[in-house]
């Protein structure tokens, strides 16, 4: 579960606004931020996705949109000048369904406020079939590109099963040509226990974007979330899906694979073979740095507070219009609050030091999560020592189970 997009979460009412006016400028801010672009358009819907996106939308909705989200920037814009912006992600939805035009409106906006956005890592999360090289050519005259496709899998059948599709050879010519404009970082997405697939899939589709120069991997397994098609069609889904015990052994063959070729590994997830740091915003985020977040839907941490955007797109074009601010609610986190998003990301590493919490808020990790604990013990998902609460393989698998658990903690209080 990400806390980028809005979870539909009902948080209080905002009691202090993240809009900075000019008077502002005096404002001392402490830490590090990071930008969220939240582009929530994609040209079809995945059938293992349960976020809110727009498909069949027009032309006209996508630059009303965009002109919106530029609004939203400049009315921020005090904010974003006075804080030392470490990164830039794009996220959705599909980003890169938006063309070029849009893309440089954004970011001559990002440009004014961040005088070495040059020097910044800009993540762009895009799909094989809308990302071009006129996308990649733009956003690395502005800052240095990190392109992540949601490839899933390069397996045809198995991904018209899931309303996906990928053509090889046209991603071999795009990643060819993607090389000459000195990417920050080339990266995919990849899920290990699509249906159709067999013990053998993962490992293929490894090697074979090894082969294309891929350097960055996001390895996932299946989230069967709520309101989805595979979801709702459960039974036949999971006729077709490699028994747990092998999905798990995928996982960890692949892992292996990984570390075998000098990848760092730096969260249960995330596959890193630069050689150098990128993906910050993921890593400042599971280290509880701050970060805004702009468009429909999107969330925000800041001042120990979680803002949300209203999800709707038009109700959030309608307010960029009038003057008014997109945010529609807010909640300020109490002690059991940042407990539980530290367990969450501290469990998206792997662990959990007892010690840590213990030093840091003056109270055991089981004062207020005791029960959970119990839960995922017994189901295997998490084993402990004297010192740690550790994420099984098997837990690996069912993170946004234990996710949604520890968050529903935080509604209860």
């Amino acid at each position: 579960m990400s806390e980028n997009v809005n979870d539909n979460t009902v948080y209080f009412q905002p009691n202090i606004s993240l809009d900075v006016s000019d008077n502002s400028q005096n404002v001392s801010f402490e830490s590090d931020i990071s930008v969220y672009i939240h582009i929530p358009f994609c040209e079809k819907k995945c059938f293992f996705c349960s976020i809110e996106t727009y498909q069949n939308y027009t032309g006209e909705l996508l630059d009303s949109y965009v002109d919106a989200l530029v609004m939203e920037l400049e009315n921020r814009k005090n904010l974003l000048k006075q804080k030392n912006v470490r990164c830039i992600h794009f996220g959705g939805g599909t980003p890169s369904v938006i063309n070029t035009q849009h893309l440089k409106k954004i970011l001559n906006v990002l440009n004014e406020c961040i005088p070495d956005l040059k020097e910044k890592e800009i993540v762009f999360e895009s799909s094989p079939a809308s990302i071009t090289i006129e996308h990649i050519k733009t956003i690395t005259e502005y800052g240095k590109l990190s392109l992540n496709l949601g490839i899933q899998t390069f397996d045809e059948k198995i991904l018209q099963g899931v309303n996906r599709a990928t053509n090889i050879e046209q991603l071999k010519e795009l990643f060819n040509e993607a090389q000459k404009y000195n990417l920050h970082t080339l990266g995919i997405d990849l899920i290990c226990n699509l249906p159709l697939s067999d013990p053998t899939t993962t490992i293929r589709d490894i090697n074979l974007a090894l082969e294309m120069g891929i350097n960055y991997f996001s390895l996932y397994p299946l989230r069967m979330e709520a309101k989805t098609v595979l979801y709702n069609n459960y039974e036949t889904v999971f006729s077709k899906m490699a028994p747990l015990e092998k999905q798990v052994e995928v996982f960890e063959t692949a892992k292996e694979l990984f570390l075998s070729k000098g990848f760092e590994r730096f969260s249960i997830y995330h596959f890193n073979g630069t050689g150098r740091i990128n993906h910050l915003y993921s890593r400042l985020q599971i280290n509880g740095g701050e970060w805004i977040g702009f468009g429909a839907g999107a969330n925000s941490y800041y001042q120990e507070q979680i803002f949300s955007n209203v999800s709707n797109v038009k109700k959030y074009i309608e307010k960029q219009k009038a003057g008014i601010s997109s945010i529609e609610a807010n909640r300020k986190l109490n002690m059991t609050d940042k407990i539980a998003r530290e367990i969450v990301y501290s469990l998206r590493c792997g662990k959990i030091s007892k010690n840590y919490y213990m030093e840091r808020y003056g109270k055991h990790i089981y004062n207020s999560f005791s029960n959970i604990f119990e839960i995922l013990k017994e189901k295997e998902y998490i084993e402990e020592n004297e010192k740690e609460i550790l994420l099984t393989t098997q837990g690996n698998f069912h993170l946004s189970v234990i996710e949604k658990m520890v968050f529903d903690r935080m509604k209860i209080n």
